[in-house]
């Protein structure tokens, strides 16, 4: 439009001259509007039984709602989504360290096995057949159990999952 200029939301409140009506509770507000939905408005406020002025007030009211609403949840979306990332990363990095420390006490207890085995004196008995054997036999009965989750170890589970909510809960991760 000529002759007007585009107010940006840093002035547009200092640019609008409130003393005018600084002793009321509304200012009105002037818009044209096709004449259908001119029709329209008159149809549905008669219908609603309030005034004109009221039902405008209603739409601009919703209007503004959802306007704040998608504003807002434009800002909200990256919040939130970091905010979900971070626990993530909490969660997996607590995975991580777990795993590492069964592998090490897995890798650990089987050295010493091994070690102890090997300076056992039925060694000289000990074919590496026997020992592949005995190695087979103990990783397929490992593959058997790994899935299986044994009363202790759900009890385990739930007393690291309620650790794990606790320090989630209490801001300490």
């Amino acid at each position: 439009m000529v002759g007007r200029t585009k107010t940006t939301d840093k002035n547009v409140y200092n640019s609008i001259d409130i003393e005018k009506w600084k002793n009321r509770k509304t200012a009105p507000a002037t818009a044209h509007i096709p004449i259908p939905k001119k029709l329209d408005l008159i149809h549905l406020a008669r219908t609603e039984g309030i005034s004109e002025s009221e039902l405008i007030n209603r739409f601009i009211d919703q209007g503004l709602r959802q306007a704040y609403h998608v504003k807002h949840s434009v800002l909200l979306q990256p919040i939130i989504e970091a905010a979900i990332h971070k626990e993530m990363t909490k969660y997996s990095d607590r995975q991580a360290k777990l795993l590492v420390r069964a592998t090490f006490l897995l890798l650990q207890i089987k050295e010493l096995l091994l070690n102890v085995l090997g300076r056992l004196p039925i060694k000289r008995h000990w074919t590496d057949e026997a020992l592949n054997y005995y190695t087979d036999r103990a990783e397929d009965i490992a593959r058997g159990k790994i899935n299986r989750i044994t009363p202790q170890l759900k009890t385990l589970l739930a007393e690291e999952v309620q650790q794990f909510k606790e320090k989630v809960d209490s801001g300490n991760h």
